[in-house]
């Protein structure tokens, strides 16, 4: 909540009001620019738990250097564990495109 007499620079909003808003505008601006690069439908749900994971273990690792919030020793073992989820699930088979 806004002090009084201090000038907000933007007007406040619920958080629902603009929910997947900005994901409808990249969608149309990618399809009205490059329709080849939007993404396909049918993404099947192995494909998109194994891409959450590696988004998960990228971050990870990205959360494992000299700043992290984890104490030395279990940075050490969750860099090893995250390298080896991010090295086989960059080993997986691809599938089929149609």
């Amino acid at each position: 909540m806004p002090r009084p007499g201090v000038a907000t620079p933007w007007p406040a909003q619920s958080a629902a009001a603009g929910a997947g808003q900005g994901s409808r505008q990249q969608d149309h601006l990618l399809a009205a620019l490059e329709p080849e690069l939007r993404p396909v439908d049918g993404v099947t749900a192995e494909e998109a738990a194994v891409l959450g994971e590696a988004q998960d273990n990228a971050l990870l690792l990205r959360h494992c250097g000299p700043h992290s919030p984890f104490p030395p020793p279990l940075r050490k073992l969750l860099r090893a564990k995250a390298r080896a989820r991010l090295g086989r699930a960059r080993t997986l088979p691809a599938t089929a495109s149609p």
